[in-house]
């Protein structure tokens, strides 16, 4: 990227260099000026865009030429959420005629895009494989989020806290239910595969106000759960 180069002439640039030419050129560039949503920035030189104009005019530029390979490494970093939804779109329109190889430390958006999956940790492969084969070999099977009231810490009569009388409560309903996460107020559980979900929903409409549950939602698991688990595994 050139400093003192606008959004518009970085998109002229890299045409010719790929080989772009008269209307094709032309085409191309409004095509990824609207796609990646640069209208608004066209005049702007380098130097005076925004770090998440700067990821998008990237991203344009090496969408460019239509390469039968895209690399992108963290390119929504930087963008509110928003912006970064709109990149998806762009991403996920440009995987339909190119590979993509995505790097992301954003979780959502490999749950978002990533038709097959690849977890690094300290710069070993760990696992590959489509996310519900992930899923299915890493996680527990479902995750259950309870979160008590604000004074979760507040002792009943036996001395136990509300906290700790919820997760009691959610061991004697699922024996297998593991804790694997205790924080502000709320608990996260890792669930069998086989845990009858109608059981658990009707366990906790029929207790939670005795146990000052404030909401609580069940899902499969997520890939956070899977990457954690497959970091800590030897």
């Amino acid at each position: 990227m050139f400093e003192l180069l606008t959004v518009e002439e970085h998109l002229t640039l890299y045409a010719g260099l790929r080989g772009l030419q008269g209307s094709d050129l032309a085409e191309a560039v409004g095509d990824l000026i609207h796609c990646c949503d640069l209208q608004d920035h066209l005049t702007k030189p380098a130097r005076a865009l925004s770090g998440g104009n700067r990821r998008k005019l990237s991203v344009a530029i090496a969408m460019m030429g239509a390469p039968d390979v895209v690399i992108l490494d963290e390119p929504s970093a930087g963008m509110d959420p928003a912006a970064r939804r709109g990149l998806w779109t762009v991403i996920d329109e440009a995987a339909k005629h190119c590979s993509v190889v995505l790097t992301t430390h954003h979780l959502e958006e490999v749950e978002a895009l990533a038709k097959r999956v690849a977890i690094m940790d300290h710069g070993e492969l760990r696992c590959i494989g489509s996310l519900q084969h992930l899923k299915s070999k890493f996680g527990s099977g479902f995750e259950m989020h309870v979160r008590v009231s604000r004074d979760g810490n507040t002792e009943d009569a036996d001395g136990s806290t509300r906290l700790e009388v919820a997760a009691a409560f959610v061991r004697d309903a699922v024996p297998q239910a593991e804790l694997t996460e205790e924080r502000n107020g709320k608990l996260t559980f890792a669930l069998p595969q086989a845990t009858r979900l109608s059981a658990v929903f009707r366990a906790m409409e029929t207790h939670k106000s005795r146990l000052h549950i404030t909401d609580y939602s069940l899902s499969q698991t997520s890939l956070e759960s899977v990457f954690l688990r497959v970091a800590e595994s030897p």
